[in-house]
């Protein structure tokens, strides 16, 4: 659906920026989106019968609907059946701002996929006894924090998870994921 009503030129906003800057590996208005840049200068690469423009809008699209399909796998994990997974995966990906956002240049649909694949991450540690899981959650975090600051609106949730399961924590797991976080 996003690919049907994909913004076919630049849209408003820091949609030129982003897409000269991802096309010429140039550097945004602050925090100068590295990440975003160097995954929009791949796509950009990847498309060249496309203007760079068009290249990033289908980003925004491709990265929208991974965090929703990030979101359906949540809540399949949480015990949700596939109908409602899919009742809520679709209610988020069709909400007007994330929709208005995902067919254009925008940093947004990366950030969803990033904080949402961080939850996931952490979920799967909490359900199992695997501690990648935990660590994966812990760079991808940092990764959030790194490409846009709306990730600390998720900080409450990796909060309650880490007290609800505070005796799996050791003092070597929390300074991997520190590390994890850090140079992430």
């Amino acid at each position: 659906l996003y690919i049907l009503t994909l913004c076919p030129t630049v849209g408003l906003s820091d949609s030129g920026e982003l897409a000269a800057v991802c096309a010429t590996l140039g550097i945004a208005h602050p925090t100068g989106y590295p990440i975003y840049t160097l995954l929009g200068r791949v796509i950009v690469s990847m498309m060249p019968f496309v203007p760079p423009v068009v290249a990033t809008n289908f980003m925004s699209a491709l990265f929208s609907a991974l965090a929703a399909m990030t979101l359906f796998a949540i809540a399949r994990l949480n015990g949700a059946s596939k109908i409602t997974a899919s009742i809520i995966s679709l209610m988020f990906a069709s909400g007007r701002i994330i929709w208005k956002e995902a067919v254009v240049t925008e940093v947004y649909g990366l950030s969803a996929f990033i904080q949402w694949s961080a939850v996931l991450a952490l979920l799967m540690w909490h359900r199992g006894k695997n501690p990648r899981w935990l660590l994966l959650s812990a760079y991808l975090w940092g990764i959030g924090f790194a490409h846009h600051m709306s990730t600390i609106l998720f900080t409450p949730s990796i909060a309650l998870i880490a007290i609800v399961d505070r005796r799996r924590l050791n003092g070597k797991l929390i300074a991997l994921c520190s590390l994890l976080f850090v140079t992430a």
